[in-house]
């Protein structure tokens, strides 16, 4: 795995171009189910993946929020 230490990711929602549920990211394999976000800043493509404790449910839970962002802006 490639880590960023002590630097947060801060990532708009607006971004993410599509979530799926791996078990492997830049070449290597895990056992555990990773999240990976795939996004897309100032029209670079890129992608980052977690071992989340329930990737599945954090999966769920972020398309939930993309699907009621354009409602939100409008208040």
């Amino acid at each position: 795995y490639g880590f960023v230490r002590g630097a947060d990711l801060h990532l708009p929602l607006s971004a993410i171009t599509d979530l799926s549920i791996t078990k492997r990211h830049l070449g290597k394999r895990t056992l555990q189910n990773l999240l990976k976000v795939q996004f897309s800043v100032d029209g670079r493509r890129d992608s980052i993946a977690w071992s989340l404790t329930d990737a599945k449910a954090w999966k769920s839970t972020i398309e939930v929020l993309i699907a009621e962002r354009p409602s939100r802006e409008g208040q």
